[in-house]
């Protein structure tokens, strides 16, 4: 919703004022429990039915004859159970906009208030261990082997818990204003410079507060009770100006800079310099260098830290060869291991230098071609170190690593008998946490092509857009080693696609249109070896090389009317060939068998869209 006035003297006064509402029912599977088990059971096994040994330890399995004297591990699921959570979000956004041109200076000055809610709950599926399993010993209602009983089932059924877990809030207030004014031709270029500046002012705070249901559940959802809630708050102002000379009638150079202080990290002061050379009318030369500065956000430093099983397996470095040891046994190799996520009161800032070059150019009438060089290089930055990669040099990342008072790793089955909570010394698990990596180099061409012409059959438009990267080398610790991420996974980390593009065909004509789209993505070497080992660029494995991950190319076609002025209509279909993603051995992803940052597993879809402007 939005409302304009104008004023006198050449001013304007406007009011926008935006609300949405998303509610999303995420689905899982049952959860898997493990607990100890009384020989009081009527479902304690006999000796008839308890032959094997060691069998989940990893060892061999054994024909001893087991204790059945004492309490033993049983692990089980509910078959006829599912979880569901809800995650209910609300934002709402008023902005006030005053602007105008007077004395030739045009100016605006904008006063803008956010805020951002956010529910989470369980509706169906959760139980609490307190009372399925009272001091970390189920039921004897509970039968882990097989079918339940009536009263067992009507057990469990009584202890599935819904309700609302947390609750967070994110809030932003700005006043900014920016003023820009002709200051003459120097130069006589036949352009005058241009001066603009200003400021902006503003103010940010997040929250988060869990309910009594969370430390309920907390052994079963992971979601941490945060007692007492967290809040965090920055304010930061800036002043910025930027000038704009004119050399000749077709070299003109900027320069800008731009001063922020944050309340929680001091003063910074980034610049850019920046031309633009038009020799003839359809040729034209650009570049830029800059600096650039990014504090952590407040959901980076303040968002609860969440508890549970990470992606993939404890892969440890001796794993492979069996060379087991305390801290990564074969029952550890074997086995998916736990990890505590989130945010990093101790983050420090990001911070980067780039550099960009590039050519316009325009062959033939209608037909505009644009290459751009680009190379940025960040310090500091913010990102979760992959369980790949921890688990693969655990003495790299001994500070990301907590054991047990065994010296070794709990399995995620385990979690629930052995870590409540988290920081109790029974519990061995991983920090998935934001951390403050070395950094990333990286540098490459983005093409793009549009050519754009009138015919008898109606006006048809084709365009490219494309990005090839040339290096991409990360640092996941300073003065570690750079891992080159370019077309393969490394370590764990998500390899970067070395080509991929963007090709659209559009046709219109009257009140008719249709167009054709392919994105494609190239080839990459995946996660692990054939042997299941991630690969290591420090650290290779001896004649093996990493598999394949093919490329991926999705067509999309759709067609359009518009019968009257106000309506259009619009169907299509997406993915139009039915591709299924390449396969991928990657583990850092719940989904397998594919890659879910690059690919998709729907499949063909058929869409239809319809629009009508007031």
């Amino acid at each position: 919703m939005s409302f304009t006035k104008s004023l006198p003297g050449n001013n304007t006064l406007s009011v926008q004022y935006f609300y949405t509402r998303s509610q999303v029912t995420p689905w899982a599977g049952p959860q898997e429990y493990a607990f100890a088990m009384s020989p009081s059971s009527p479902y304690f096994p006999t000796a008839a039915q308890s032959s094997c040994l060691e069998y989940y330890q990893g060892g061999p399995c054994t024909a001893a004859t087991p204790d059945l004297a004492d309490p033993i591990t049983a692990i089980w699921t509910d078959p006829s159970n599912n979880r569901y959570f809800q995650d209910t979000n609300t934002e709402q956004r008023i902005l006030i906009t005053f602007a105008g041109k007077n004395g030739g200076w045009d100016y605006a000055a904008n006063l803008n208030y956010s805020e951002n809610h956010n529910l989470f709950g369980t509706t169906g599926g959760e139980l609490n261990y307190n009372n399925i399993a009272p001091g970390g010993v189920i039921s004897n209602l509970i039968n882990p082997f097989g079918p339940q009983s009536a009263a067992g089932a009507a057990f469990l059924n009584s202890e599935y818990q819904t309700g609302t877990l947390g609750q967070g809030s994110l809030s932003l207030w700005s006043f900014n204003g920016n003023a820009s004014h002709e200051l003459g031709d120097a130069f006589d270029a036949g352009r005058p410079a241009q001066l603009a500046m200003g400021f902006d002012i503003r103010g940010e705070r997040v929250s988060f507060s869990t309910t009594p249901l969370a430390v309920d559940l907390y052994t079963d959802t992971y979601y941490p009770p945060q007692v007492p809630s967290t809040v965090g708050s920055r304010t930061e102002q800036a002043v910025y100006t930027e000038l704009n000379v004119p050399i000749t009638r077709g070299l003109d150079f900027t320069v800008s800079d731009r001063e922020d202080m944050y309340s929680d990290f001091g003063q910074t002061n980034n610049g850019k310099v920046s031309f633009r050379w038009q020799p003839i009318s359809n040729l034209t030369f650009r570049g830029a260098a800059s600096t650039g500065f990014r504090a952590p956000s407040l959901v980076d430093l303040y968002s609860p830290n969440t508890f549970g099983a990470d992606g993939g397996t404890m892969d440890g470095p001796n794993c492979a060869s069996g060379a087991y040891n305390t801290e990564f046994s074969q029952t550890v190799c074997n086995s998916q291991g736990l990890a505590l996520s989130g945010s990093n009161r101790n983050l420090k800032p990001e911070t980067s230098e780039n550099l960009d070059l590039g050519v316009v150019f325009e062959p033939i009438s209608g037909l505009g071609i644009t290459l751009d060089y680009y190379r940025v290089v960040i310090r500091n930055e913010i990102q979760a170190i992959p369980d790949a990669a921890i688990y693969g040099n655990p003495t790299t990342f001994a500070n990301e690593i907590v054991l047990n008072n065994q010296g070794t790793f709990t399995t995620a089955p385990t979690a629930n008998i052995n870590c409540q909570p988290h920081t109790a010394p029974t519990c061995g698990y991983i920090l998935l946490t934001l951390q403050n990596t070395g950094g990333i180099a990286t540098d490459g061409v983005d093409l793009s092509a549009d050519y754009s012409i009138h015919t008898a059959f109606g006006k048809i438009h084709v365009g490219l857009d494309g990005t090839v990267v040339s290096q991409y080398l990360l640092q996941t610790y300073t003065g570690g080693p750079q891992l080159n991420l370019v077309g393969q996974w490394n370590e764990g980390f998500q390899p970067v696609i070395r080509w991929q593009h963007l090709f659209t065909f559009d046709w219109s004509s009257g009140i008719w249109g249709a167009g054709l789209s392919n994105h494609f993505l190239s080839s990459y070497k995946d996660y692990a070896y054939a042997s299941g080992t991630p690969y290591n660029s420090t650290a290779p494995v001896a004649g093996q090389s990493q598999l394949t991950v093919g490329s991926y190319s999705i067509w999309n076609i759709y067609g359009s009317v518009k019968p009257i002025r106000p309506l259009t209509v619009l169907v299509g279909i997406r993915n139009l060939f039915d591709t299924t993603p390449p396969f991928s051995n990657q583990e850092a992803d719940w989904q397998a068998s594919f890659n879910p940052r690059f690919t998709d597993p729907t499949g063909r879809a058929f869409y239809a869209k319809v629009t009508f402007e007031f």
